[in-house]
């Protein structure tokens, strides 16, 4: 798996692309964690339109990031899910942990309180 890390303003975007499994997210996963706690951000956004397959271990590290985040003044969601993702946050009812939205527009709105 490959990632880009993106500041806009107090928010992180991070795109990621190829395939979510088991042992591609480690190093991913931890270095936003720490670059969104070093450096001021109050929300995660994880961009998934490149993202081509997403394993169950995938899909528990993104819930266990998001666990990891919550706290006072802070937003984590999903954004710009493959229709295969999208089918599989249904199909588990992520969306009831973890708020996801179509696009990365929607979800800058999300994370400032402003439209888009």
């Amino acid at each position: 798996m490959e990632y880009t890390l993106e500041r806009d303003g107090e928010m992180m975007v991070a795109r990621l692309q190829g395939r979510l499994a088991q042992g591609s997210y480690g190093a991913c996963f931890k270095r936003i964690h720490a670059e969104a706690q070093e450096g001021g951000v109050t929300a995660i956004v994880i961009e998934l339109s490149g993202i081509e397959y997403i394993s169950s271990a995938g899909l528990a590290a993104i819930i266990r990031l998001q666990h990891e985040w919550q706290g006072p003044q802070r937003k984590f969601c999903l954004a710009g899910a493959s229709p295969l993702a999208a089918r599989l946050f249904e199909s588990v009812e992520l969306s009831r942990v973890v708020p996801i939205h179509n696009t990365l527009e929607e979800a800058r709105s999300y994370v400032t309180g402003k439209p888009s």
